[in-house]
């Protein structure tokens, strides 16, 4: 022990060894997992939890249909409130993303298409976010938030399906480019500000593309397979130290990986894993 307080001196060091002294059970203990709120009886299947600030914002099953629900973790049923609810079979809530202090979530509303609604966490505050119309689209998915805009796929009312864009304003949501896609953009994700995603279409060849909201930034950066997206089979990217990395087939080598930085001599084959398959 003696050589341990030769080693450290001074306040700190003391701190140190007292810590490494003391038993396990004084240290520092996981917080104890705990209920709550019992929202309704029975099981109510929380799913699709969301940060929203210091809330999560969430989807439950209620009486009459998918609930909205907000909390702020505390055991306080005040704490946690329901904010919006769907009558049964007339809305689920299918995708739900964080963007600009909102959530925003698909609903598929049967009959009525699927709409994109928004909350800032209160009751007054959830809502369709754009109004029916022939101008706005309909089947909304793939909420993908990018730089200054929130991403999406959806279709105009002839169903031409393209990649639309939002600044959080509904008079601010509008197609990228309005040309259509005869394989629809999927796959989206962020890339340092810049949407990724994969698609095709006759006016570009390659189903790699980017896009930074515009159309003139909006293109294809490589193309993987010969046949394209469906044959290269790009499920996803995953994003690290500014370089998205995915799974592809190129037609000569198999499934293997690549890697992109969003330009297209940075998109290329990593070394194979197992040659030839």
């Amino acid at each position: 022990m003696s050589s341990i307080f030769s080693r450290w001196r001074g306040g700190l060091g003391l701190g140190v060894v007292v810590a490494l002294l003391l038993p396990v059970a004084a240290q520092a203990q996981p917080f104890p997992a705990r209920l709550i709120r019992d929202l309704a009886p029975g099981s109510t299947n929380p799913r699709l939890m969301t940060p929203l600030g210091s809330n999560v914002v969430f989807v439950a099953d209620g009486d009459q249909g998918e609930e909205i629900w907000v909390s702020d973790g505390r055991p306080d049923p005040v704490a946690t409130q329901k904010i919006y609810g769907f009558l049964s079979g007339q809305g689920q809530v299918v995708e739900m993303t964080a963007w600009n202090d909102a959530v925003f979530f698909v609903v598929d509303e049967g009959f009525n298409g699927v709409r994109l609604f928004t909350s800032d966490g209160t009751s007054p505050g959830t809502r369709p976010f754009l109004p029916q119309g022939s101008f706005f689209p309909h089947q909304v998915r793939r909420l993908t938030a990018s730089g200054p805009f929130l991403y999406f796929v959806g279709a105009d009312v002839f169903g031409n399906v393209t990649l639309w864009k939002t600044d959080g304003r509904p008079e601010g949501t509008l197609p990228v480019d309005g040309i259509p896609f005869q394989h629809e953009p999927s796959a989206l994700a962020d890339l340092g500000g810049t949407l990724l995603f994969v698609a095709g279409r006759l006016d570009s060849f390659g189903e790699v593309w980017r896009s930074d909201g515009t159309p003139g930034g909006t293109s294809a950066i490589a193309s993987i397979h010969p046949a394209g997206a469906l044959a290269s089979g790009i499920g996803g990217f995953t994003v690290v130290d500014g370089q998205a990395y995915f799974a592809a087939d190129d037609g000569i080598h198999g499934r293997e990986l690549w890697r992109t930085d969003g330009m297209p001599f940075g998109t290329l084959l990593l070394p194979e894993i197992e040659p030839g398959r």
